[in-house]
């Protein structure tokens, strides 16, 4: 999928520019979806500065296909802790997953195409 970047906010897809409200701080390809996450920026991560759902799903079209708050509000996670987190790209699972890390302790690998936490795992670091 092709994208180019305006600054450190904008994601251009297509004829489409997203701009974040924070700077995007690593962006995970797929077929037609590229998973963005946004950061306060920094070498180290001061969570008092840090945006909550912080994970955007776009598709080849331009349009945000999700939010990870959107995500985890179907899963169980909502009820077991606070769903308003920050969240890290861990790594690409295959061509339709992603895992991601809450703060909070949880890893959860999603499907980028339908936005459904297809694992879930409490661990702390």
């Amino acid at each position: 999928m092709k994208y180019s970047f305006r600054g450190n906010r904008t994601l251009i897809v297509g004829e489409q520019e997203i701009k974040f409200p924070h700077q995007i701080y690593e962006v995970m390809d797929f077929d037609t979806v590229v998973v963005v996450e946004i950061s306060s920026g920094g070498d180290s991560i001061d969570m008092a500065k840090e945006p909550r759902n912080n994970i955007y799903a776009v598709t080849e079209h331009g349009k945000i296909l999700w939010n990870i708050k959107d995500v985890v509000k179907i899963t169980h996670l909502y009820k077991t802790a606070p769903f308003d987190g920050y969240y890290k790209i861990l790594k690409k699972i295959d061509e339709s997953h992603i895992k991601l890390w809450e703060f909070g302790g949880f890893i959860l690998t999603i499907n980028v195409f339908t936005g459904i936490v297809t694992e879930l795992e409490a661990r702390r670091f």
